[in-house]
């Protein structure tokens, strides 16, 4: 979990770029891979405010959450 309005770092955290991709992405094709080998360990559901947040987790097969708040 990395939550937050990242208003000490500046920017959204979650979209910087670490090894040539955005933070997230690294987290959530993890989670996604993790799940297609493990189904029965159960559902990851992405909550963000952001809207490319939410589309990445679509693309990878998660449940996703809009949280304006």
């Amino acid at each position: 979990m990395a939550s937050g309005l990242s208003r000490r770092f500046g920017e959204n955290k979650l979209l910087v770029e670490i090894d040539g991709k955005a933070m997230i992405n690294h987290v959530l094709e993890n989670v996604a891979q993790f799940l297609k080998k493990h189904p029965e360990k159960g559902t990851a559901i992405v909550v963000s405010s952001y809207d490319e947040i939410l589309a990445k987790g679509r693309s990878l097969g998660l449940a996703t959450l809009k949280n304006n708040q």
